[in-house]
């Protein structure tokens, strides 16, 4: 009977490994596409930054020259306020807009830690789930016939585990010195 358990057992704590490494994995696979969102939106960022530079450049070239055509020099006076508040209007929409980014990153990290927690939650679930079905089953088994009970029990669970057990049991039956 002891050897049955210990068949038992052994099949799932494999089970149970199997279920955390998938979760693991399934977890890895999900933070690295998480990560490669987030530089996507890091690389929209520096685009549209570059973009906003080259506008702002634009910008006060064209009050630069406009201010020439008038005969006013852009370095000082009202005219360098203008140019001036080019940039400072360009630095504010950049600053906004990485303020945006920066919180839909930790937005996306905040959505994938709690997917992680669900997927934790669930594969512990099911790990629970497995050890009570199989020691339920093994229990109407044994209850039901001894260590072929048992096999039974353990083969509407795990076919492969049950026929396993029934082969092993005939096999201690057939070598009598067998005392595992």
């Amino acid at each position: 009977m002891g050897t049955e358990l210990a068949v038992m057992a052994v099949t799932t704590a494999v089970s149970i490994a199997q279920q955390r490494a998938q979760a693991r994995a399934q977890i890895k696979m999900q933070n690295a596409a998480m990560n490669r969102q987030i530089e996507a939106q890091n690389a929209q960022q520096r685009i549209q930054e570059k973009q906003q530079r080259d506008k702002q450049k634009q910008e006060q070239a064209s009050a630069r020259a406009g201010f020439g055509a008038r005969g006013v020099g852009s370095a000082s006076g009202s005219a360098a306020s203008v140019v001036d508040g080019i940039a400072a209007r360009t630095d504010e929409q950049i600053a906004d807009n990485q303020g945006l980014n920066e919180l839909g990153i930790e937005n996306l990290r905040a959505n994938q830690s709690a997917r992680n927690r669900q997927n934790l939650l669930q594969t512990q679930n099911s790990i629970v789930s497995s050890i009570v079905g199989t020691a339920g089953k093994a229990m109407q088994g044994m209850s039901r016939g001894g260590v072929n009970g048992l096999a039974m029990g353990l083969r509407q669970v795990n076919p492969a585990l049950g026929t396993a057990l029934m082969a092993f049991t005939g096999m201690k039956k057939a070598l009598p010195g067998l005392n595992a």
